[in-house]
C-alpha cells in the first residue's frame, strides 16, 4: 500500500537582532512615529524611556551609528466615537492626548530633555469614512466633511498650543503633519477628488500657520496599484500626473498669500513623503515592491512643483491571506526588510522619510534581554526557522506561515539549504518553501490572489 504523502511546511521570520539591524554605511537620518496612543500599550514613562534610549545611543550618530534626526507624531486625539462627520459647526468631544504629549515635549527642539530631536511633526486625526461615503473618495468632495473634520482638528491643535505656553516648556517647536491620507490614483475617478484635497489641505496649512506659523508642512499620501500596469504613454497614468500637478499647484495659489514663503514654489515649506506601500494594504496596494514604489517617485517627481519629495518606507505587513485571523490583520514587517528598502531608496536618489513606529524600531534595535526565536524556532543567518507537519496546500501553507507572523522560507544559498535539510529532521517527502509570488490578471491590472482569474506564479524574493 502506499504511503499518503507528509507535505511539511517551513516557516521563518526575522529575527528581532541587537541594537544594530539598520547599522552599516553612512549614518542614516532617520525620522520614526509615535502613533496610535489607545493601541501602544506604553505608558507615558515608557515612552519617555524608551527616548531617553535613543538620546543616547542613536541622536548624535558617527561612523556606523544610526542617527535618528526627527519624530512624527500621527495622531494626538481620542476621537469622540459619536461624532457626526458631517456637523458644522461640530461639536464632537475629541480628547487631547495630552499625558502622552507633556512626556514628549522635553524632547522637542527647545526642550529640556536628555537630548533634542532637529524636528517634531505634529499631525491630528483622521475622522475615517462617513455612513455614506469613504474618507478617502466622495467624503472629501463634500465641503461638509472637509470643514467638519478640518475644525475638529484645528480645536485640537490650538488646544495643544495652549497647554504648551503654560507647560515646563513653553519655549518648544514644532512642525505640521497633515494627516488625512490619499492614494494618487484616485483622482483619477473624479477630478472633484483633487478639488477636494487641494481645498482642504489648504485650509489646514492656514489654520495651522495662524496657531503656529511659518513651519513645514510634512504629507505622507500614497498610490493604489502597481505602476507597471501602466505604459509611459499609459493615458491613464498621464491623467494621474496631470492631477498630481494641479492638486500642489492649486495648494500652492491658495495659500500664497496667507504663507509667504509660498509665494514661490522654490521656497514653499511643502514636504511630500509618500508612503511605498510594499505589503500594507488588503484591497490594494498588492504586487507594490520597493522597484514599484521607485517607478512611483520617479514617475510622479517631474511633476511636483516643490523641493522637497522623500519616500515613508512602511513598516506594516498585511497579513491578507490569513482569514482566521480577520482581513484586517497587520503586524510589523521584519527589520531586515525595512532596512533593505530605506538602503535601496537611498541609493537610488530619495531621501527616505519615515521608517519606524517607536515600539517597532524598539524591537528592532534595542539591545533588549528576550531571545532572539521564539521557543521552538531555530535561529540561522539573522532568521528564526520552523517546520510544521501539517499537510496543506501551497497556499494553506503561506497562509498557515502568515498566521504565525512569519512566511514561507526562501532558501538563497547551499548554506541555507543543507541547514534546512538538517532542521528538525522527520520522515517528510516534501517540504513547502517560498519564493513565488501568486497575483490574477485582469482589465490590464494585476492584483493578488486567485478568485476570478488564472493563478500565475513568478520568482519574487519577497517570500
Amino acid at each position: 500500500m502506499k504511503l499518503p504523502i507528509l507535505i511539511v511546511i517551513l516557516c521563518a521570520f526575522a529575527q528581532q537582532l541587537t541594537a544594530n539591524v539598520s547599522f552599516g554605511g553612512p549614518p542614516k537620518g532617520l525620522m520614526i512615529f509615535i502613533n496610535l496612543w489607545n493601541q501602544t500599550g506604553d505608558t507615558p514613562a515608557q515612552i519617555s524611556d524608551r527616548l531617553n534610549y535613543i538620546c543616547a545611543n542613536h541622536r548624535y550618530g558617527s561612523g556606523q551609528n544610526q542617527t535618528i534626526k526627527s519624530l512624527l507624531l500621527s495622531e494626538i486625539a481620542y476621537l469622540d466615537p459619536n461624532a457626526n462627520v458631517y456637523e458644522n459647526p461640530p461639536t464632537a468631544n475629541d480628547i487631547l492626548a495630552w499625558s502622552y504629549l507633556e512626556a514628549i515635549l522635553p524632547f522637542f527642539p527647545g526642550g529640556n530633555g536628555m537630548c533634542n530631536f532637529e524636528n517634531v511633526y505634529l499631525g491630528t486625526f483622521g475622522v475615517g469614512n462617513g455612513p455614506n461615503c469613504s474618507m478617502y473618495m466622495d467624503c472629501i468632495m463634500r465641503p461638509d466633511y472637509r470643514d467638519s473634520m478640518r475644525l475638529r482638528q484645528k480645536k485640537v491643535v490650538q488646544e495643544f498650543a495652549n497647554r504648551v505656553s503654560q507647560s515646563s516648556n513653553p519655549n518648544v517647536q514644532w512642525d505640521w503633519y497633515i494627516s488625512q491620507e490619499y492614494a494618487f490614483e484616485f483622482a483619477f475617478y473624479d477630478n472633484q477628488i483633487t478639488n477636494g484635497y487641494a481645498e482642504y489641505i489648504s485650509k489646514q496649512m492656514i489654520d495651522f500657520q495662524n496657531i503656529r506659523p511659518d513651519r513645514e508642512y510634512v504629507w505622507s499620501p500614497s498610490w493604489a496599484y502597481n505602476s507597471f500596469v501602466y505604459a509611459d504613454n499609459d493615458p491613464t497614468l498621464q491623467q494621474i500626473q496631470r492631477e498630481f500637478n494641479r492638486l500642489f499647484t492649486q495648494i500652492q495659489q491658495s495659500v500664497k498669500d496667507s504663507i509667504p514663503a509660498c509665494q514661490s514654489n522654490a521656497t514653499c515649506p511643502f514636504w511630500l513623503v509618500p508612503q511605498d506601500a510594499v505589503g500594507s494594504y488588503s484591497t490594494c496596494g498588492h504586487n507594490i515592491t520597493k522597484e514599484t514604489a521607485l517607478r512611483w517617485m520617479n514617475l510622479l517627481r517631474p511633476h511636483y512643483p516643490f523641493q522637497k519629495m522623500s519616500l515613508n518606507v512602511e513598516q506594516f505587513k498585511h497579513n491578507w491571506w490569513a482569514n482566521q485571523t480577520g482581513q484586517f490583520t497587520y503586524f510589523d514587517g521584519d527589520c531586515l526588510e525595512v532596512k533593505e528598502r530605506e538602503e535601496f531608496y537611498v541609493a537610488n536618489g530619495y531621501d527616505v522619510g519615515p521608517s519606524y513606529e517607536l515600539r517597532q524600531w524598539w524591537n528592532c534595535h534595542h539591545p533588549g534581554s528576550d531571545p532572539a526565536c521564539p521557543s521552538g524556532w531555530t535561529a540561522f543567518n539573522n532568521f528564526c526557522y520552523k517546520k510544521f507537519r501539517i499537510n496543506k496546500t501551497w497556499m494553506e501553507a503561506d497562509a498557515y506561515c502568515r498566521s504565525q507572523n512569519s512566511r514561507l522560507a526562501s532558501i538563497h544559498t547551499k548554506t541555507e539549504n543543507d541547514f534546512v535539510v538538517a532542521l528538525d529532521q522527520g520522515p517528510e517527502d516534501s517540504v513547502w518553501i517560498g519564493l513565488s509570488k501568486p497575483f490574477r490578471f485582469y482589465a490590464g491590472k494585476y492584483e493578488e490572489g486567485i478568485a476570478n482569474g488564472t493563478t500565475i506564479f513568478q520568482w519574487a524574493d519577497e517570500y
